[in-house]
This record gives C-alpha cells, sequence and structure tokens, in this order.
C-alpha cells in the first residue's frame, strides 16, 4: 500500500468585533482516503468491481465491494452541492468507465464534500499526489478509463479537505414539557420535568459532546450554586439516532429535572406573582460551551400536607373526657406553599349510638377539655407553623394538632370510629 503524506494544515480565521480583530487557528485534520472492503467510520466516495481494471459506481448503488474510504475531516460527506469537488465522472450509476473532472463525456459524478467553510480540492497527477492530503485511487487515462486504487495506474486521483475553523454548537427551540403553559408539582415527591433542545454544530453533529442545563426562577438568574427551591442543573441526554453522522450537523437532547415538591411556585397568589422559570441548554464541543437557548414556563403552587393516620382516644366511661390529656396528630407540609389547616369532621358512629361530632375538641397548643374548639362539619381553620419547605434548611416541615374527646352521659357503647378532615389552605 502506497504511503500518504501526512500534511498538517492550519486555517486562519479573522473575526471583526466592535472595532477589535481577533484571531483563531485551528487545527483543520489530514484527508485520508484508502482502498478496502468496508468503510464503518469513514465515507464512501466510489466503489469498485476490483483494485485494478475495474469498472466504478457511484456510492448509492450495492454492486461492488471495493470502496474508496476517506475520513480525517470533520463533517466530509460525498454530496454534490455545496462545498464540494468532483473526483470523478462516470458513465452510469454502476458498471461504469470513468474519467476525469474536467472531460464532459459523463453525467454521473462521484463528489468529496465538506461542511461550509471548508474547502476541496481534487487533481490528476502522474506517479504521485505530491501537494495533496491523499491518493483516492488510479485511472488509465483521461476518459473511457478504467480505475483502480493508488498503486494500479500511473495515474493519480488526488485530493485535499479541510474542514472550516471550528464553530461552537448553537441550541435552539428549547421547549419544556412540549410547550406546556405551566408545570403541576406533586405532594411529597420529585415530578419529572423535561427540557429539549435541537443543537446545532456546522462541524457536523459528532463533533458535538454534550449539553448541559440550568432550570432556574428567572429572578435568581442562572449563576450560582444549585437550590432546590429555586435552582437545578445538570446535563442532558443526547436523543438516539438524532445524529447520523457524515454530513449531518443537528443532535436533540432532552434535559430531565427531577424538581422537587417544594419548588418555589409562580403562579398568580403566590409569593412570586411576577416571576417565571427558565430553562437554559449550553451545548459545548471539544473546544468551548457554544451559544445557549431558552424557554420559560410557570410553577404552579401546590396547596397539600398530609397528617398521622389516626386519633386514638382510648377507653373513656360514659360521661368523662380526656382532660388535659391531648392526642397529637402530626401535620406535614407536602406542597411549595406556606399553610394552615381546615379542621372538620363527621359524628362518630359506635357499636351502639353514635358521638356528635362537636364532642371533639382541637388546638394547635397543649389544652384541657372544655377550653379547645369544637370541631363541626363545616371547614373551620387552625393556625399552625407549616412554611414552604425549603433545600437548604429543613425540606419535612410538622406542625402538631391536638385533640381531645368528651363522652355523651349515655346511649353510646363499644368502639366508636369517625372521620376527620385536615385541608390545606394557603397561610
Amino acid at each position: 500500500m502506497e504511503r500518504f503524506p501526512k500534511n498538517r494544515l492550519v486555517i486562519f480565521s479573522i473575526l471583526f468585533i466592535s472595532g477589535l480583530f481577533f484571531s483563531q487557528t485551528v487545527n483543520a485534520g489530514t484527508l485520508s482516503c484508502t482502498v478496502a472492503t468496508t468503510c464503518p467510520s469513514g465515507t464512501v466516495i466510489w466503489m469498485m468491481s476490483g483494485t485494478t481494471n475495474a469498472h466504478a459506481e457511484l456510492p448509492s448503488q450495492s454492486l461492488y465491494t471495493q470502496l474508496v474510504c476517506c475520513s480525517g475531516v470533520t463533517g466530509l460527506g460525498n454530496s454534490c452541492s455545496g462545498t464540494y469537488a468532483t473526483a470523478l465522472k462516470l458513465s452510469g450509476t454502476t458498471n461504469a468507465h470513468a474519467e476525469q473532472n474536467s472531460q464532459a463525456n459523463y453525467a454521473n459524478n462521484a463528489c468529496i464534500s465538506v461542511p461550509s467553510g471548508g474547502s476541496v480540492s481534487v487533481g490528476y497527477q502522474a506517479t504521485n499526489c505530491a501537494g495533496f492530503d491523499t491518493t483516492l485511487g488510479s485511472m488509465t487515462g483521461t476518459t473511457n478509463a478504467h480505475v483502480g486504487d493508488g498503486t494500479a495506474y500511473t495515474t493519480k486521483i488526488c485530493a485535499t479537505a479541510t474542514a472550516a475553523a471550528n464553530t461552537l454548537p448553537v441550541a435552539s427551540g428549547v421547549s419544556i414539557n412540549s410547550g406546556a403553559a405551566s408545570i403541576t408539582l406533586t405532594e411529597n415527591t420529585t415530578t419529572p420535568v423535561s427540557c429539549t433542545a435541537t443543537v446545532t454544530d456546522n462541524d457536523g453533529c459528532t463533533d458535538i459532546t454534550g449539553a448541559n442545563y440550568i432550570f432556574y426562577r428567572t429572578s435568581q438568574g442562572s449563576a450560582g450554586a444549585t437550590d432546590n427551591n429555586y435552582r437545578y442543573s445538570g446535563s442532558c441526554t443526547q436523543d438516539g439516532g438524532s445524529c447520523t453522522g457524515g454530513g449531518d450537523l443537528t443532535a436533540t437532547y432532552t434535559c430531565t429535572i427531577n424538581a422537587q415538591f417544594y419548588t418555589d411556585p409562580t403562579d398568580a397568589g403566590s409569593p412570586y406573582p411576577t416571576d417565571d422559570w427558565t430553562c437554559r441548554v449550553t451545548p459545548s464541543d471539544n473546544v468551548g460551551a457554544g451559544t445557549a437557548d431558552t424557554d420559560t414556563i410557570e410553577m404552579n403552587s401546590l396547596t397539600a400536607l398530609n397528617v398521622t393516620a389516626n386519633i386514638n382516644y382510648g377507653t373513656l366511661g360514659m360521661g368523662t373526657d380526656t382532660g388535659a390529656t391531648n392526642q397529637t396528630a402530626v401535620v406535614t407540609n407536602t406542597g411549595n406553599r406556606s399553610i394552615d389547616s381546615q379542621m372538620s369532621g363527621t359524628d362518630m358512629s359506635c357499636t351502639i349510638g353514635s358521638i356528635p361530632v362537636g364532642n371533639q375538641e382541637y388546638s394547635a397548643s397543649a389544652f384541657t377539655y372544655g377550653a379547645g374548639t369544637d370541631l363541626s362539619g363545616t371547614p373551620t381553620s387552625l393556625v399552625l407553623t407549616l412554611p414552604q419547605p425549603t433545600n437548604d434548611v429543613a425540606p419535612v416541615i410538622t406542625d402538631d394538632s391536638l385533640w381531645g374527646l368528651g363522652m355523651p352521659t349515655m346511649g353510646v357503647s363499644g368502639s366508636c370510629t369517625g372521620t376527620n378532615t385536615f385541608t390545606a389552605i394557603n397561610d
């Protein structure tokens, strides 16, 4: 196999910004081509029936097994549009004779292409490809020719290609929950929030190394430490199959944020009614971070609580009460608002008879039966200390409601049960 020259190419691009010049130097990569039976990580330019005395076909065909496979330049393709050069002209799409690109007898072109901003050239030289990056193959003449690999014939088919100076990737089309107007959280657990983006890299989608998100209450800004009340951050995942390689410039990414139940609300009536939430997606390549894109959404209030399952008054005699002995029902704030609770209930049904709902009393502090608030069927507010949970203080916020019971003087026996309802209300 012929040893090909490896010339390191350097591209200089000049940016003019606000009257100042900035020079950027980028190693562009070197085009390298071989003839092989497989081309797993390169681009096929044309195919041949053998390595010598061969007919040729376009890369879209599948008759021949000798592949002219090229690689080494980001975004390299075989398109005959955009920035490209014709390597060979063929008499047909398959089983074809070939001619050089200066001839005009054949209409089927085998091309090498690079992304916009790069360059590509093809030439034909006797003996070797000095001055070019690589040898694609060789041919018997200028037209009506057979082809072969780089050692088959004296006339060599030569090429040079360079990618454009590195272009940082750009995010666009960021969307939170597929364009939803607001997020509804789930009490006492996390809610997955999806933030999707399209990332474009003019050097090819395979040049993209990743994307990161910051999901934050807008007025808090994207900079700073993470806090489950107002700022989340992490990495995004490239969607399978969204980057196909070759000349494909785009890939899509999905960022999943597990928003806590106490994430700051921004809807009307909340503590932050003029605010909203922003998802900012920033892509990157091996050079650095690219251009970010954002989307915004409202975070709904979640007014919710949980409470101890049972209030057990024990055994009481007729006409007695619990006195200064209170039963405790622990109330937990499981939402993102500062709350109190409204209390209501039903009569207690007993094995024989019933206990009126008003015989139960409650309070936010210890009391002796008779000094509490009578329970009724109408929801009545009880002031508790249940502020919004916070990430950096105590995500579990509880307070006690205290209960007592007075027994009727007659008509009741056995075990008694009833339902007390705790309803969360915004403080």
